[in-house]
């Protein structure tokens, strides 16, 4: 069994899709072990489960305090309300039972059992973790140091625990249920079915939000509003400010859309050009795994994993609904270049550079180790007998071209193209995303080079750790196998994390991280485990063999941890906030019109198509055709208003959303150009919307 296998012999010669373990002579009963694991981890689940859906804190990680209450609360009778979760419990782990007998292989079944009593187990430890760790801190506070860290740490990683332990029952049930070997085509389709899945149901929830006025204008609709200003002869601006869009990103990809565009002028066409390139994802890192030597099966599941990641989700539709962002393109778009680096197709490179770079100048953070990588590997890792000196000459060559142009056009984007744009002005988000480090770009820099400790401190914090969880782990920590192209994403990652937006809360659900991705998938795909020929199998990450699963069962797993994180922390139809009815993301209150949203019709009739409209947030996304589009200033002071708390000069029409996010005015005796120049606007209509005309 432990013999050596030759090079090239194929995974297919396991007998069983888990470790290739032949059954040793013994007295004992086959079934000792796994049932003795099997009814170790169902305990231990148990018991977790139990413990944490006893208190309403604890349970907030998976349940709203409105759902918890009412199934599970019964404050009136606390007896109740602990059969209650008893009840829950029970259910919970006789489902677990009998998926695990289910999935274990009748011609082994500890291995499964065993990987399911682990996992029970380990969910218990944290248990205990977050316990002692809550005595240890008693009434401490966030100054007292490492245990409080520790706590919100243990806190913080609930949801991922919760499903490491899900993932593993999953990924059992799909080893005995599942054949180990699928054909090369079967793969593919599986992978393309996945694909079209994706598109089709993140394109229905876009329509859905932005049907029911739930798409925000700010970072979302605005670069709609783009194109139609381009394609009308208005520039490349969008009204929410003044001057030009350069001076804000140098973000243009999206003008490839205006062929397009000309034919359905809709902010749907975005949306659609958005899932369409995500759904393109699985494909690309299933081409990837396939070159790295993975079976068909395992890179087909791994092409899956990347559909079902949910940081990848939340770039098409963002914990604030924000659904659009030319950032997302870049995702694809580096997998390509990726791709046309290991095929050694260089002017296919080049061109994938620099479609790359006009998604966001951050791709450059990531543009530029990538090149350092290729010519630190000029064989770029690959199984290929013709790694010939003259190739990995070349190789380095185009690596170090690739490193040194990606710097450069970062420093000039930053320092020089935006600057001019702004009127000499900084980038805004120095200041605005790393408060901790500085007011200004040169003062982030000194701060990083001068004193390393800070961002290392804010790094290492117990948010840092959080998010670096939430990141790596619903991929099954896979990245982690394959270290040096991990390394490649280390900055851009560590920028992210020094974001003030990820010390708010801790995980990927804004937009900061898509430069991250497509190396994180990379890394993944590229990993030795995950290799279907045995003799290429870097001896370093071989475990002995009876505990060594097979790399399709690696693959599953990290499939089904994808699946489980979203479950808990994704926002999609596969997570259970979309069912929760007292979550905000609870699918009927996002996704089906509303009568606000029916209401829209009638008030967008009145206002003439050369109106110069300010409005609130949720509304401009229905008014980008109109000569103007301004904001109405509420929650932020605009430079087209000069900073002033008021609307633009010329504005002529008023249109405000009285239930809508983003907005407080809830009477006419609220609004500011009525109490401060009532002679000079006109009240046209009072319902969902209130619009004022400037009167003549």
């Amino acid at each position: 069994r432990g013999r050596r296998r030759e090079e090239g012999e194929e995974a297919s010669a396991y007998t069983s899709g888990m470790p290739d373990a032949s059954p040793r002579p013994s007295t004992a009963s086959p079934l000792a072990k796994p049932v003795a694991w099997l009814a170790a981890g169902t305990l231990a689940a148990g018991l977790t489960l139990q413990s944490v859906l006893q208190n309403p804190d604890t349970a907030s990680v998976f349940l709203s305090r409105a759902t918890w209450d009412r199934w599970l609360g019964a404050t009136v009778d606390p007896q109740l309300q602990l059969a209650s979760v008893s009840l829950v419990g029970c259910l919970f782990v006789v489902a677990l039972m009998a998926g695990a007998l289910a999935a274990a292989n009748r011609r082994d079944p500890l291995p499964p059992c065993r990987a399911f009593g682990l996992a029970g187990l380990g969910a218990f430890a944290w248990l205990v973790l977050e316990i002692v760790a809550s005595i240890v801190s008693g009434g401490a506070t966030a100054a007292d140091g490492w245990t409080v860290g520790l706590v919100v740490f243990s806190t913080g990683i609930s949801s991922t625990v919760a499903a490491a332990f899900l993932a593993v029952w999953v990924a059992a049930l799909l080893h005995g249920l599942l054949p180990n070997e699928w054909s090369p085509r079967t793969a593919a389709v599986a992978v393309g079915v996945a694909a079209a899945a994706y598109f089709v149901a993140y394109l229905a929830l876009n329509v859905g939000l932005y049907g029911n006025m739930r798409v925000p204008h700010g970072d979302s609709a605005m670069y709609e509003e783009h194109l139609w200003n381009v394609l009308h002869g208005k520039g490349f601006r969008s009204y929410l400010d003044q001057g030009l869009f350069l001076g804000e990103h140098i973000q243009v990809v999206h003008l490839l859309l205006l062929p397009l565009y000309a034919i359905w002028s809709s902010p749907l066409l975005l949306e659609a050009a958005e899932s369409l390139a995500i759904a393109a994802c699985g494909p690309l890192v299933y081409r990837l795994a396939r070159r790295h030597g993975a079976s068909p099966q395992t890179a087909a599941w791994l092409g899956v994993t990347t559909l079902l990641y949910t940081p990848l989700t939340y770039l098409d539709i963002s914990i604030d609904q924000k659904t659009f962002r030319p950032i997302t393109f870049g995702v694809p778009l580096l997998l390509w270049t990726i791709d046309a680096i290991e095929r050694r197709r260089w002017r296919e490179t080049a061109a994938a550079v620099v479609l790359t770079l006009s998604c966001k100048e951050d791709y450059a953070l990531v543009l530029a180790p990538l090149g350092a990588w290729i010519a630190a590997f000029p064989s770029l890792g690959l199984p290929d007998e013709a790694n010939t000196s003259d190739r990995k000459t070349q190789t380095r060559r185009a690596g170090l071209i690739v490193a040194a142009a990606s710097l450069a056009y970062l420093v000039l984007a930053v320092l020089v193209v935006i600057p001019a744009f702004r009127g000499g002005e900084q980038t805004h988000y120095a200041a605005d995303y790393y408060p901790k480090l500085g007011g200004s770009t040169g003062e982030i820099v000194v701060t990083c080079l001068t004193q390393p400790w800070v961002p290392l401190g804010i790094i290492l914090a117990a948010p840092g750790l959080i998010y670096l969880a939430h990141t790596l782990a619903p991929l099954g920590g896979s990245p982690l196998l394959s270290p040096s192209r991990l390394a490649v994403a280390l900055p851009a990652l560590g920028i992210t994390i020094l974001n003030k937006f990820t010390e708010q809360m801790p995980q990927p659900v804004h937009h900061f991280h898509a430069p991250v991705l497509p190396v994180l998938f990379w890394a993944m795909a590229a990993a030795q485990p995950f290799a279907a020929v045995v003799g290429k199998t870097s001896s370093r990450w071989r475990l002995p063999d009876r505990w060594t699963p097979r790399p399709v069962t690696l693959a599953r797993f990290v499939a089904a941890m994808a699946l489980a994180t979203g479950l808990f922390d994704g926002y999609g139809p596969l997570s259970i906030r979309f069912y929760d009815p007292g979550q905000k993301l609870f699918a009927p209150n996002l996704y089906v019109p509303d009568d606000r949203a029916a209401a829209w019709d009638a008030v967008d009739a009145l206002i003439p198509l050369d109106a110069r409209v300010a409005s609130t947030d949720h509304i401009r996304p229905r008014l980008t055709h109109r000569e103007r589009n301004y904001d109405y200033g509420q929650v932020f002071r605009r430079a087209v208003a000069d900073y002033e708390d008021r609307v633009p000069d010329d504005a002529d029409w008023i249109v405000l959303d009285r239930r809508g996010p983003y907005s407080s005015i809830g009477s006419l005796d609220e609004i500011r150009e009525l109490q401060r120049e009532p002679e000079r606007w006109e009240v046209v209509a009072d319902g969902a919307f209130i619009v004022l005309r400037r009167r003549e």
